[in-house]
């Protein structure tokens, strides 16, 4: 997202694995966060640092203006009404589904898809957040190796505040 200092930014599904992680990085860049997410979690995306959380099954986030950055881990309708929230020059940064280049251009703004591939340095920079106390990883279930179809059927559910574990040392 190059997300800079003072940016206000909306990354939809704050209470996601995902979303968890993009929502305190942000903060840590020191930009304004704004987050979709249920009520039911609320207080977590709160406790990550989100500045303005709205409940996407009571209100359209679609009514924000002026926003520097969208970050989309939801893709379709969300992501077609999340270019009319950005400013001219804006930044929608999608890890879900290819932004319409056309779209964009009609916005004004820069769209782009992230497909993250592993990088250690990046992995070693995280590592340093987390052992700092500056990035906190929430763990929803952890299963035994041999539970990998309930861990799985965890993950579908799309209710998992967090990471999923897989022991495989049990």
């Amino acid at each position: 997202m190059q997300l800079k200092q003072g940016e206000r930014v909306l990354i939809h599904g704050g209470s996601g694995a995902v979303g968890q992680f993009a929502i305190q990085l942000a903060k840590l860049r020191g930009a304004t966060v704004y987050t979709t997410t249920s009520s039911r979690n609320t207080e977590l995306v709160l406790g990550l640092g989100a500045d303005h959380v709205i409940d996407y099954r009571e209100k359209d986030f679609s009514t924000l203006e002026d926003l520097d950055v969208v970050f989309d881990t939801i893709g379709g309708e969300t992501q077609d009404n999340s270019f009319k929230t950005l400013k001219k020059g804006g930044r929608l940064v999608s890890i879900a589904k290819t932004p319409e280049e056309d779209k964009a251009a009609a916005f004004g703004v820069n769209a782009s898809f992230c497909f993250v591939l592993p990088n250690r340095a990046q992995l070693e920079k995280l590592a340093v957040l987390a052992d700092a106390g500056q990035l906190t990883v929430t763990i929803d279930s952890e299963f035994a190796l041999n539970q990998v179809a309930e861990a799985h059927a965890r993950s579908e559910t799309g209710r998992a505040q967090g990471k999923i574990i897989i022991n495989v040392s049990a």
